[in-house]
This record gives C-alpha cells, structure tokens and sequence, in this order.
C-alpha cells in the first residue's frame, strides 16, 4: 500500500548504504539511486546525505522516514484486518493471558469442532500494556469486576474460592486450611481496580480484623516473585495455583469466591454467538462433571 519508492527509502535509512540496500531488495544499486532521486524531486527537498560512514538522512529525511514507518506499521495492520474480516465468519478469536488463561475452553472448543468443523479458532495475547485486542471475540475468566470486564457479556461457569498464597518457606505455609483468624497482623496483598462486591466485602472484612493490605497492580509474574521474595502473603483464586512461580495456595475458611465464566463482546458475531450457545446448553440442566469438570478446589 506504500509508494515502492518509500519502502526503499526506508531500507536505505536502515542500512545506510545504496549497496546493501539493492543487495536486500535484489535490484541494482543504481535502481535504488533512481528511486531516491526521484523521490527527492517529488517532495522537492534533500533527504538523504552522503558520508564516509554511509548514507543517513536529513531532517527532513528523518521526519519522513518516521512517517513512512509509521504509514508500513498500519499498512501491515490493515491487511491483517482485512485477511480477518474475510475469514471472520468461520473464525473465533479468543483472548489468553498468563491471568486469563483457557482452562474450560480447549475441551468445550473440542466438543464443539466434532459438529462444526468448518469452524476455526484463533488465540490472541492479553496485556496490560495494549488490553484485549479489537478482533476477540471471548475471553476465559474470573470476573472480578475490572473496567473492560463491565463492557462485555458474562456467563458464569461455577464459582472460584479465594485463598492465600505465599512461599513455601512461610511459617503459615505447614496449615493446610486457612482460618481468616491466621491473617491477624500480617501483609496481604491485594488487586486495585477491580469492582466485584465480593472483594470489597473482603477487603473491608480483613482490615477490620487487623490485616495489613498492601496494593498492587495487574497480577503479573514479576509481582508474584515480589511476594515471595518479600515473604509477603497474597489473595488469590484458588484456580491460580498452576501460574504462581515460588507461591503455594492454600484454601480459608471464608465465603469469599468469584465467579468464573466466559466473557463475549455485547453483539457477539454470528460463530462466536453459536459456540456461546453450544457453551450455555453444555452447562444447563446437566452434569457439568460429564462433559468439562468445573473448576472446584
């Protein structure tokens, strides 16, 4: 979608020679030499210098050069729409994480491809940098309330117990059971942002008690080396127990859960609306241990 000039200005910027850039593009040095004359004369401004390191560009050179990169970058991400959208009727897009990760959904996607096998599935990585990307279609979660959670449909699953975390070499860490009396006096850490009422129940219930909390960011792996590098204790689900580096999970004696499930866009697309189906009639007025074990601890 970019000049073809523009492309091996680009190239020539990032070798900084007319050899090597001819060299990449398997044309004649004097081909690209052409190019980024005609180029020069199309803006009607010098863009490129020659020295005896090489060639680097002007500052107009250079602002162009961020421009055309910048123009390569959507260009890239604009054929990758449309490759999308010309396959999106047959495709579901779902979003994973380290956090939001699919524990129910390869064995129901299974299920499901057996009768629709036209059907395809397409994962997409979650992060707190750039958030859900516009072409998921699901994603597998606990739904603890955060921001985007509150802008997507939800289907609740079962229901996930909220335990202690904390490394193995913790003196709490010999209980098997915790009582919420065993976290008097001590640090736990907990998630900002999140809007479930359960957990500001909980948040409320332990400072009331005298427990220390202490807050933190998205959950990531470096945040949960910190606690057990500090010997700190953290609230977790209970299904985190299989991407807790240095931490062990333990269950308490409290009510405290969230709820577990699948989340889909408001106006889901037609495939990822009949796989929600396929999903919601899996999990009512039958044995959910028959078809995908829930997630109970």
């Amino acid at each position: 979608m970019l000049k073809p000039s523009l492309v091996t200005f680009v190239q020539v910027c990032r070798f900084g020679s007319f050899t090597r850039t001819a060299e990449k593009l398997f044309i004649t040095p004097s081909a690209v030499m052409q190019q980024m004359d005609a180029l020069e004369r199309d803006f009607g401004v010098k863009l490129l210098v020659r020295t005896h390191h090489g060639v680097k560009p002007t500052p107009a050179g250079a602002y162009l050069l961020e421009e055309a990169q910048a123009q390569m970058r959507r260009s890239g991400e604009v054929r990758a729409r449309v490759s999308a959208i010309a396959s999106e009727n047959d495709m579901i897009c779902i979003g994973t994480s380290l956090i939001e990760k699919c524990r129910l959904l390869y064995d129901l996607w299974a299920l499901y491809s057996e009768k629709n096998p036209a059907c395809r599935i397409q994962m997409v990585n979650i992060s707190a940098e750039t958030g859900i990307p516009d072409c998921a279609d699901m994603v597998e979660s606990l739904n603890s309330g955060i921001g985007w959670m509150r802008e997507w449909e939800f289907f609740e699953i079962c229901r996930v117990p909220i335990g202690i975390a904390m490394e193995s070499a913790h003196p709490l860490a010999k209980k098997a059971v915790f009582e919420p009396r065993d976290l008097v006096g001590q640090q736990v850490g907990t998630f900002r942002g999140t809007a479930y009422e359960g957990l500001s129940e909980l948040h409320r219930t332990l400072e009331t008690q005298g427990t220390e909390l202490f807050w933190m960011d998205y959950p990531t792996p470096s945040v949960f080396w910190e606690c057990a590098f500090q010997h700190r204790l953290l609230l977790a689900p209970l299904c985190w127990s299989d991407i807790l580096p240095g931490l062990t999970l333990r269950p308490v004696r409290w009510p405290y859960s969230l709820p577990y499930g699948i989340f889909t866009r408001e106006r889901p697309k037609r495939e990822a609306d009949h796989f929600l189906r396929f999903i919601k009639e899996m999990y009512t007025g039958a044995d959910p241990e028959t078809i995908v074990p829930m997630l109970t601890y």
